[in-house]
C-alpha cells in the first residue's frame, strides 16, 4: 500500500511541473516598414513592406503577408529582415494587411501566429499632366491635378532609366497648394542638379496627410548637345 501512494505523489508533481513551465515564443518580430505603394498602373498598386523577424519556430515557419482583397505571398522563412510584396492590388478602396507566420504554406488554413496588421487607403489625387522641359535653372518639371483629397504634397524622383535606381531630388515635401483641398492645382518644380548630356527619367510621387505616398506618373527627357535642348523621349 505505500507503494502505490508513493507513485502517486511522483505522478502528481510530475504534472504540476509541465503546468508550470513557460511557453516559448514562435513568432516575434521588431521593425516594421511600410506599407510602400509603387507601379500604380489603372486601378491596381504593387504593395512592399518589410518586417524584421527575431523568432520563427516550431510550427512558425512561414512569414506571409495577406489582405481582405484575397491576396498573399510569402516573404520567407528565416529569422532577419524580410521583404513582402504583393502585386496587382486593387486600389478601389481601402485595403487591410498582415503580416503573419504561417505552417509551410501561405493558405489560410495554415495560419498560426497573428502578427502586425495595417490599411492602406487610395489617394484621391487626379493627375492630367506631367512634364518636363529645359530653363537656364535646370529642368522644370511640371504638372496639373484636377482634384486632391487629403493631399499633403509630391516627390520628384530621378534615373537613368525606368528601370532605376531612383533618387528623390527634392529635399523636402513640395507642398501641396491647399493641404486637403479637393480643388486641383498646377505645380512647377525645377532641378537645379540636372546636369547636360544625359537622359533623365522623373517620376512624381503623391504624398497624403497620414504618410501614404503613390507614385502618379512618369516622364523622360533627353538632351541634345548640338541645339542646345531638351527632347521629349517617346515612351
Amino acid at each position: 500500500m505505500k507503494r502505490h501512494i508513493r507513485i502517486a505523489l511522483m505522478i502528481a508533481i510530475g504534472i504540476g511541473t509541465l503546468v508550470t513551465t513557460p511557453a516559448l515564443a514562435a513568432f516575434a518580430w521588431g521593425a516594421v516598414t511600410g506599407p510602400a505603394v509603387s507601379n500604380v498602373t489603372g486601378s491596381t498598386w504593387t504593395v512592399t513592406w518589410t518586417i524584421n523577424v527575431t523568432t520563427l519556430s516550431g510550427n512558425d515557419n512561414v512569414v506571409c503577408v495577406s489582405t481582405n482583397t484575397g491576396q498573399s505571398a510569402q516573404c520567407g522563412s528565416t529569422t532577419g529582415v524580410l521583404t513582402c510584396v504583393l502585386n496587382n492590388v486593387p486600389n478601389t478602396g481601402t485595403v487591410t494587411s498582415d503580416i503573419s507566420a504561417y505552417s509551410g504554406t501561405c493558405a489560410s488554413g495554415s495560419k498560426k501566429t497573428q502578427g502586425p496588421t495595417g490599411a492602406i487607403s487610395p489617394l484621391a489625387v487626379t493627375l492630367t499632366s506631367f512634364s518636363a522641359s529645359t530653363t537656364a535653372g535646370g529642368v522644370t518639371l511640371a504638372w496639373e491635378t484636377v482634384s486632391e483629397t487629403d493631399n499633403a504634397g509630391f516627390n520628384i524622383y530621378r534615373a537613368g532609366s525606368e528601370a532605376g535606381p531612383w533618387m528623390q531630388v527634392n529635399e523636402t515635401l513640395i507642398p501641396a497648394a491647399t493641404p486637403g483641398s479637393s480643388e486641383g492645382h498646377a505645380y512647377t518644380w525645377t532641378d537645379a542638379n540636372a546636369q547636360s548630356n544625359t537622359v533623365y527619367v522623373y517620376r512624381l510621387e503623391s504624398v497624403a496627410l497620414d504618410g501614404t505616398a503613390e507614385v502618379k506618373d512618369v516622364t523622360g527627357i533627353a538632351f541634345r548637345p548640338a541645339q542646345r535642348r531638351w527632347i521629349p523621349i517617346a515612351r
